[in-house]
């Protein structure tokens, strides 16, 4: 890969087909940790339905050149009775430690124009630390259990 600059863009719901090819891998990735509650055609869909606001990581290329998508995330508003917040639903991609303090700036910016009191994200544990630096504090777990 050549010094091409990373770029995050939220793509409108009428642009999603236009992309979705690119970073369906991602999305399939992201999907299988939801265990089962979602798959890809999900998000599709919640995406083409503006439930969800789907960002796409990718490197500028070189006039001319194809550009190299390298992560996806989708994001919601969640409405608690006394505030509101962006939910960050799904991350994936590539070289996340090139591209998260960006779109981060880019989530806060975000959650600031479309008056939200705060962001949110539900992730495996790993997540944690990968987050801490850029100034996201755990709250609380969610655990679960089974019924099958």
């Amino acid at each position: 890969m050549s010094s091409n600059k990373i770029k995050i863009s939220l793509i409108p719901p009428d642009d999603i087909r236009k992309v979705w090819d690119h970073v369906s891998e991602y999305v399939k990735t992201a999907a299988k940790y939801t265990y089962g509650r979602m798959e890809e055609i999900d998000i599709l869909h919640s995406c083409l339905t503006a439930k969800y606001n789907l960002w796409v990581v990718y490197k500028e290329e070189e006039e001319g050149e194809e550009l190299e998508y390298i992560g996806v995330a989708a994001t919601e508003f969640y409405h608690y009775p006394r505030k509101k917040a962006l939910l960050v639903s799904f991350l994936s991609g590539d070289s996340f430690s090139e591209w998260m303090p960006e779109i981060d700036k880019k989530f806060i910016e975000f959650a600031k124009v479309t008056e939200c009191d705060f962001i949110e994200a539900c992730g495996r544990s790993g997540w944690e630390r990968k987050v801490k630096k850029l100034g996201w504090i755990k709250r609380f777990s969610l655990i679960e259990r089974p019924l099958t």
